[in-house]
């Protein structure tokens, strides 16, 4: 059998994304009582971190296309988690926390607390420690060849 004809099951991109729908339902179950996704406190965290970001430098940092930092903003702007505005160059657009987004990034850190400790329980520290390592190492390698 070659790798073309094997089953869904074995395509890479299939597996990692039905692992991570897994591990995302988790997080999110315990975050749902801040009302953010896992993936918006991913992207407030790194504003957190670094300070005001522009659109480009997130998109970046999350790996995404900016349609879809877009589609992952708009409600967290909506809902008055961040501001985006302009920068010194109006091309240029700037995420930054509010006050109200600070907070409430606050509030889910008790709830991601919860999340990394079940996701440990369940897959041990020895499994935990390989699976990071093994997707820092692999963003790194499609980073460095990536061609696309």
């Amino acid at each position: 059998m070659t790798l073309e004809s094997e089953i869904p099951e074995r395509c890479l991109c299939f597996d990692a994304r039905r692992t991570s729908r897994l591990i995302t339902r988790v997080y999110e179950q315990f975050l749902e009582p801040s009302g953010l996704t896992a993936t918006q406190r991913g992207a407030m965290k790194f504003v957190e971190d670094r300070g005001a970001l522009s659109i480009a430098e997130l998109a970046t940092l999350l790996d995404l296309d900016r349609t879809s930092l877009r589609r992952l903003l708009d409600p967290l702007e909506r809902d008055g988690h961040i501001t985006v505005v302009a920068g010194t160059d109006r091309r240029t657009r700037l995420v930054s926390l509010t006050e109200h987004g600070k907070t409430i990034l606050g509030v889910s850190d008790q709830y991601w607390q919860q999340a990394q400790r079940k996701m440990l329980e369940m897959l041990g520290e020895n499994h935990w420690r390989s699976l990071t390592t093994l997707m820092h190492s692999t963003r790194k390698i499609i980073h460095s060849r990536d061609s696309v």
